[in-house]
């Protein structure tokens, strides 16, 4: 199976996605389920040892994504939810954003989604910075 990447303003109206940046000029092809040993992009090198680590990094990705259904299961939130409050509970509970996303190595947007979504369900309240 072949995956192109999309145009982005066909899925966000901006032509300021990094899709359109002059460094990217064309659209790169994205082959997740090729086999590393066809792969002409790979140049050289031992393609078994390509090939052993491909397939380990397919089963960590399989790993945390069975891991992230697991957490929603047990506990009624996402693994971003779960982590944002631990987050929240070993620094101290007035963080702000930026610091947040700081920490937990995400987009300050992201950050805002899952914050917003813990205080909808009540899981964390937001307050005024003094």
């Amino acid at each position: 199976m072949r995956l192109n990447l999309i145009d982005a303003t066909a899925c966000f109206g901006s032509s300021r996605h990094p899709c359109h940046s002059s460094e990217r000029e064309e659209h790169r092809l994205i082959d997740d389920l090729a086999d590393p040993r066809e792969d002409p992009r790979v140049i050289g090198g031992d393609k078994e040892v390509e090939v052993t680590i491909v397939n380990a990094i397919r089963r960590i990705l399989r790993s945390l994504r069975l891991s992230a259904v697991a957490t929603h299961a047990t506990v009624g939130i996402s693994a971003a939810q779960l982590y944002v409050l631990r987050q929240l509970a070993e620094n101290g509970d007035s963080s702000t954003i930026t610091a947040l996303a700081e920490r937990t190595l995400t987009d300050r947007s992201s950050v805002a989604v899952v914050v917003h979504r813990l205080v909808t369900r009540g899981l964390a309240q937001r307050s005024r910075s003094k």
